[in-house]
């Protein structure tokens, strides 16, 4: 391998700030690793990592914006994307102190090449959707997808890591393969090496720093069994040894934040050794012990959350799901009043947004409604696609609506609202409140747009969720029924058997043998 060629990965990328075709949806064949950001004023920046068929030297880094609170999101407004076989991976967004945005990325020669590099490009006015960046710089090696702290003290510690690796062609820096603090005490100008943690079994190390109430910082690393830990008495200068820690999940990456209120948040696989059932709990003792937490996506292979919290309290979370098949960037947004109800109670809750989807079928154009309703219980005269472009159009000449225009909008909007909100609606007025429509107009809508009132459009919904949960195992048929909002699971057990014609426990079993038979006739594979 040619040392020029190596080296390509220490130079700075020309930002393509007018992304071409070939970053468009239809051509990426995978994505996933997402972070978030959100600036004062409200507007939302989305990163994550696209490209060939996962991960290698094809991948390029891709941020999105949306100035609606993650209603629309734009097309993907910049991509990273080194020349050669150099690949962008691992993003990060931060917003600092000052107000500036740091998108930052790792670089790597190939998959990875032992060294990589943390780089940023930074702007200073992230309220426009077309903001100006800086000319991108090394802030030293190796990899970083984890926001950075701020301590009390005023210093930022960015949470930077160089991966074990024996095969990789450039192994040296023994003294940097740990996870490592790179600190900085004047705003980003410099930085240095201030000190590396050692917990046993760390895989990729993707560490969290915590600033506890005492002054001691709190690092979370990833391991082989869950989460591992250390601590360090002297802002990050030296770390205890690491150990374990009982807070459980999968070997993925999780997410942990002081929030405003003086509270931890925690997003991880609680409970699961699997990525799914991705959850948020709170702590009140500084990590001692947590609330059961929110469900935010109970669904198989949701992964690597990123989180940022508003002024208001409101806080939101990206992570991917299904990266090689849905390629889907999800978004739930919540409060601590949701995550201490253990469901969404606040009308700021939203759950599973699609912020960006590749693959042919994806939506990927400008504008469109982030959570598109999905393909069960649509009329044939239900045109999605068209519809969305329609909108797309209408927002852009609103003196164009006209009132079939305007009712087929409606429609759309209080199917998305029961999309995301589907276990936590106690009326169907606060659908026909979303539309602007009144219950009994806008169900007349549905019957001429879905050929089904409003009522059994939702009721419908509701079963198919009924089913999904269980068949994705989120619990005992007790809980799945709590979930749905019956009293008892023999008030739930007789209504499903009449939707269905099955009882959940037959519906389980039912699906099970199916799913066994499936895999019974697929070739074996050596």
């Amino acid at each position: 391998m040619d040392i020029d060629m190596k080296e390509l990965a220490l130079q700075p990328v020309e930002l393509e700030t007018g992304p071409a075709e070939r970053y468009s949806a239809a051509h990426r064949m995978f994505q996933g690793i997402p972070a978030i950001e959100r600036t004062p004023g409200g507007r939302l920046w989305a990163a994550f990592y696209s490209g060939g068929k996962g991960e290698g030297p094809d991948n390029y880094v891709l941020l999105a914006t949306s100035g609606d609170d993650g209603t629309t999101w734009d097309s993907p407004c910049l991509a990273v994307d080194p020349v050669g076989k150099v690949r962008a991976f691992d993003p990060c967004l931060w917003i600092d102190p000052l107000g500036r945005l740091w998108l930052c990325w790792a670089q790597s020669y190939g998959l990875y090449d032992g060294r990589c590099g943390v780089w940023a490009a930074l702007c200073d006015n992230p309220e426009e959707a077309r903001p100006r960046w800086s000319k991108p710089r090394r802030l030293g090696n190796g990899v970083m997808l984890n926001k950075p702290t701020v301590l009390s003290t005023g210093e930022w510690l960015f949470p930077v890591a160089l991966w074990e690796n024996k095969n990789s062609y450039l192994n040296h820096l023994p003294e940097e393969r740990f996870s490592n603090v790179l600190a900085t005490a004047d705003q980003g100008e410099t930085f240095e090496l201030r000190g590396r943690a050692d917990v046993p079994q760390r895989h990729y190390d993707e560490h969290m720093i915590v600033e506890r109430c005492d002054g001691s910082l709190w690092m979370l690393v990833r391991t082989t069994y869950g989460i591992g830990e250390s601590f360090s008495l002297d802002r990050g200068r030296t770390w205890s040894p690491g150990r374990p820690t009982r807070l459980g999940g999968p070997n993925s990456r999780f997410f942990i934040r002081r929030l405003r209120s003086g509270r931890l948040l925690l997003v991880n696989h609680y409970g699961f050794h699997g990525r799914s059932h991705l959850t948020a709990q709170l702590s009140e003792d500084d990590g001692a012990t947590w609330t059961d937490g929110l469900l935010l996506d109970g669904r198989s292979d949701v992964s690597y959350p990123d989180g940022t919290e508003a002024a208001d309290g409101t806080i939101y979370v990206i992570y991917d799901r299904e990266r090689n098949r849905d390629m889907e960037i999800v978004m739930a947004v919540f409060t601590e009043e949701d995550v201490l109800a253990e469901r969404g109670v606040t009308a700021a809750a939203r759950f599973r947004v699609i912020v960006d989807k590749a693959g042919l079928e994806s939506g990927g154009t400008p504008g469109l409604p982030a959570a598109a309703p999905s393909d069960f219980y649509l009329g044939s005269k239900w045109n999605q696609h068209a519809l969305l472009k329609k909108i797309e159009d209408l927002e852009r000449h609103p003196d164009r609506e006209t009132g079939e225009d305007s009712a087929k909008k409606a429609v759309y909007l209080a199917v998305r609202y029961i999309d995301e909100r589907l276990l936590y609606i106690q009326d169907l007025k606060e659908v026909s409140e979303v539309s602007g429509y009144s219950l009994p107009h806008l169900s007349r809508l549905f019957v001429k747009e879905l050929g089904d009132n409003l009522r059994g459009f939702y009721t419908k919904r509701k079963w198919l969720k009924a089913m999904e949960l269980l068949e994705e195992g989120s619990g005992t048929v007790t809980k799945v029924a709590s979930m749905m909002q019956y009293e008892s699971i023999h008030t739930f057990s007789r209504a499903f058997r009449k939707a269905t014609g099955l009882s959940p426990l037959q519906y389980v079993r039912k699906h099970k043998e199916t799913c066994e038979a499936s895999a019974a006739a697929l070739p074996v594979h050596d």
